[in-house]
């Protein structure tokens, strides 16, 4: 075929097709060359980008940690404080026998210190350890608690027996020892603390603070505030105001709120104080008072809130409650009270707590003062007035009443108690035989005191062995010795004693038994190892 002008431009569409095949060919293989390098630098920079996250172990800047930062620093002193408290407690627990150095093991020793060969023979001398926890100072420190069968108060006590020819104690005995005089000499200290308890009568006017529950705490939270109402100027509309509007939480944040518990026989107060960005308090309206009485409604009363305090004490305030409707009803103090002058440090300066005026106590004569006091046998009410001579006195019309846990009934002839007022105290002695519970007996005798106000009466109740609450000890166990597993407590029954750090000595290798390997006999195969 004739390729000329004319042909060409007659079949001009073939002739670039045809050559545009090749040209389309070659661009596609270069294109498909590029992208697979740029894919493949890209797949590479996705893989080192994700490798780099993932290396990443803590993310967190500053922003998300400060919180738990401060947090940490509190739970730090708090727990510095309570073991800087449990220690105070143990310092007076660790007492030594008149030795050389006595001050010194007592003001600064710790359990384990290395003592001089000196002193651990002075120790061990006859009179010095066995000084410690007589018999004689036992049975007074518990009366009047006996042994059972008259059986002798040494039988009690548990001393180390040391011979003075023997060879020298290790440090390891004498710590020991003395450890196991200051846990009998604690255990009886317990005991003793119990019968203390169970004699001191409580004012019931006043009230002791008590923990909160945890889980109580949690759920309670201050109610919120109803919104203020917004005033729009004529002509312009209303301004919205969201929780993102600036300054709109700012009066809340300022505000802390703290929450105490305060009781009595009868009540309990459950007190809520709003505290300012200036460290004032405020009682608040959410402030409660319920009775602990199942028959017994609140009946209208006035509590005085003060403060303990070594500089000048600020001034009282009263806490007013309205009567409530029915028994259980828990009522609203009824106007919120600012605490003037109170520190908001209530840890270390604590609030106290007392009803001035309760009405549903029967009118008293006047210049009379009526005092209660409580404890869980006998409430005794003091009418304290003062005579034509102008003597203070405890009326004879006070009356003595049986409010024993048990209900059951007591005798009145075994009834004896003591009175304190400072330096100054008297015991009042019951006439009579039996009184039922809840029934009471008018003490029929008139008892000179001091001014109240300047000098507060505590009252015990004197114990015999007839009205003792402990009246027999018959042994004082813990674990150690034979027979420990017997005497373990319910809270270790599942452990084994483990010794003190201070005395653990490293493990010795058990040296292979004569005449071969361990676990052969002689003369025959392998014996049980």
């Amino acid at each position: 075929m004739k390729m000329d002008k004319e042909t060409l431009l007659k079949n001009r569409f073939w002739v670039g097709l045809i050559a545009f095949g090749p040209l389309w060919l070659i661009i596609l293989i270069v294109a498909l060359v590029n992208c697979g390098d740029t894919a493949a630098s890209n797949k590479g920079k996705v893989a080192k980008a994700k490798q780099d996250v993932t290396a990443l172990k803590d993310i967190k800047n500053e922003n998300f940690t400060h919180l738990l930062a401060d947090k940490q620093k509190d739970l730090e002193k708090q727990k510095d404080k309570v073991w800087a408290q449990a220690w105070k407690g143990q310092t007076d627990l660790m007492t030594w026998p008149e030795i050389t150095g006595k001050e010194h093991l007592e003001r600064a020793g710790y359990f384990g210190m290395e003592l001089s060969s000196d002193l651990r023979r002075e120790f061990q001398r006859t009179g010095k350890y066995d000084s410690q926890l007589k018999a004689e100072e036992l049975a007074d420190r518990l009366k009047p608690i006996l042994r059972p069968n008259n059986d002798p108060w040494d039988t009690l006590i548990h001393h180390t027996a040391f011979k003075e020819d023997s060879r020298d104690l290790t440090n390891e005995e004498v710590w020991l020892s003395q450890e196991d005089i200051w846990v009998q000499d604690e255990l009886f200290n317990i005991v003793k603390k119990a019968l203390e308890s169970a004699a001191h009568f409580d004012n019931v006017a006043q009230f002791k603070r008590i923990d909160i529950p945890p889980t109580e705490l949690d759920q309670q939270a201050p109610e919120a505030a109803p919104p203020a109402p917004v005033v729009a100027t004529p002509g312009s509309p209303p301004a919205a105001v969201s929780p993102e509007t600036p300054g709109a939480d700012e009066e809340k944040k300022k505000s802390v709120i703290v929450r105490q518990r305060f009781r009595t026989p009868n009540w309990q107060l459950d007190l809520v104080l709003e505290q300012n960005d200036k460290k004032e308090l405020t009682a608040t309206t959410q402030t409660t008072l319920t009775s602990l009485d199942a028959n017994l409604a609140v009946p209208g009363l006035d509590l005085q809130v003060g403060q303990k305090s070594a500089a000048k004490p600020p001034v009282p305030q009263v806490l007013a409650f309205a009567a409530a409707a029915k028994v259980g009803e828990k009522v609203r103090l009824q106007k919120a009270v600012p605490l003037t002058g109170f520190a908001a440090n209530l840890d270390d300066l604590p609030l106290l707590v007392k009803v001035t005026a309760d009405k549903s106590e029967p009118a008293l004569k006047a210049g009379t003062v009526r005092q209660r006091f409580r404890n869980p046998n006998w409430e005794l009410e003091f009418l304290i007035q003062k005579t034509e001579q102008g003597q203070t006195v405890i009326s004879p019309e006070s009356k003595l009443t049986n409010v024993n846990a048990t209900r059951r009934t007591q005798s009145l002839a075994a009834a004896q108690f003591l009175v304190r007022q400072g330096d100054r105290s008297f015991r009042i002695n019951m006439l009579g035989e039996w009184l039922a519970w809840e029934n009471f007996a008018p003490l029929q005798q008139s008892f000179p005191v001091l001014d109240v106000d300047a000098n507060p009466i505590e009252v015990d109740e004197v114990f015999t062995p007839y009205t003792s609450p402990i009246k027999y000890l018959n042994a004082i166990q813990f674990p150690g010795g034979a027979g420990w597993e017997k005497c373990n407590s319910h809270r270790t029954a599942n452990l084994v004693a483990k010794s003190a750090t201070q005395f653990v000595e490293p493990p010795k290798e058990a040296a292979p038994p004569p005449g071969g390997q361990p676990g052969m006999t002689p003369g025959g195969p392998a014996g049980p190892g």
